[in-house]
């Protein structure tokens, strides 16, 4: 399971400053989605876990501003005037929901932010086990609606 939430920041330092599209994702994001850079590497969770700050990049994002130099992993770029290194490009075709996504970048989430079940600011996404069928993983989501519905239909009586 892995999660994203939209961000957004201001590359600027060499050319044109320009606002990119981003999302933040958990260090396992792109292994959840079965796909991986086509040049560098994803996150490490060792990277999430000491907040550092490093972005994998967007195919048309490395054409457009970096000019598809390879030399760009390991590079940083001032992203919101904070250097950030590049640290992988995705395939071309590679999306997640939007295409207009420009770069990835991780973050992490308290042991109390995973269990906070009345927040809505992440998408969320899952692997199924080889074991496990649509239709169980349906009915597994639903049970799991319906004690959430009842702690807010608790928590709205009180």
């Amino acid at each position: 399971m892995a999660a994203t939430r939209f961000t957004g920041a201001s590359l600027t330092g060499d050319g044109k400053p320009e606002q990119l599209s981003g999302k933040k994702v958990t260090p396992n994001f792109f292994d959840v989605l079965g796909v991986q850079p086509v040049l560098g590497r994803p996150f490490t969770a060792e990277e999430d876990k000491a907040s550092a700050k490093v972005a994998v990049i967007s195919y048309a994002l490395w054409q457009r501003r970096f000019g598809n130099d390879p030399t760009i992993i390991g590079r940083g770029v001032l992203l919101d005037g904070i250097t950030t290194t590049i640290v992988g490009v995705m395939p071309r075709d590679f999306f997640f929901r939007e295409r207009n996504v420009d770069y990835w970048a991780p973050f992490s989430l308290t042991p109390e932010q995973w269990s906070n079940r009345h927040s809505h600011y992440l998408t969320v996404v899952a692997r199924l086990k080889p074991t496990m069928t649509p239709e169980l993983a349906r009915k597994d989501m639903d049970r799991v609606a319906e004690i959430c519905s009842a702690s807010i239909r608790t928590r709205m009586r009180k």
